[in-house]
C-alpha cells in the first residue's frame, strides 16, 4: 500500500512539473521573435514576403502550436507571371 501511494505521489509531482515547465516556456517566449522567424522562413522557402499584421498566440495542448491572425504574402504577382508567362 505504501509503494502504491508513493508511486501515485511521484506521478502527480512529475505531471505538475511538466505543467509548470510549459507555463514557463510560454511566459519566456517573445512573440516578436517567432514573428521574425516565421517571416524569415517563408522568405527563404518561397521568396515571398510574409506580413503578419494580427496577433500571434502560442498554445500548448496535445501539440504545441502557433496561431497567426491577419497575415498576407507579398510577391505572388511575380510568381504568377512566371508560372503562366504573362
Amino acid at each position: 500500500m505504501k509503494k502504491a501511494f508513493r508511486f501515485v505521489a511521484v506521478a502527480v509531482i512529475r505531471v505538475a512539473a511538466l505543467i509548470a515547465a510549459g507555463i514557463g516556456i510560454l511566459a519566456a517566449t517573445n512573440p516578436t521573435d517567432i514573428r521574425d522567424f516565421l517571416t524569415a522562413q517563408v522568405k527563404e522557402a518561397t521568396g515571398w514576403d510574409l506580413v503578419i499584421a494580427g496577433d500571434l498566440d502560442l498554445e500548448i495542448y496535445l501539440a504545441p502550436s502557433v496561431v497567426v491572425r491577419d497575415m498576407v504574402t507579398k510577391g505572388a504577382g511575380d510568381a504568377l507571371k512566371s508560372l503562366f508567362g504573362n
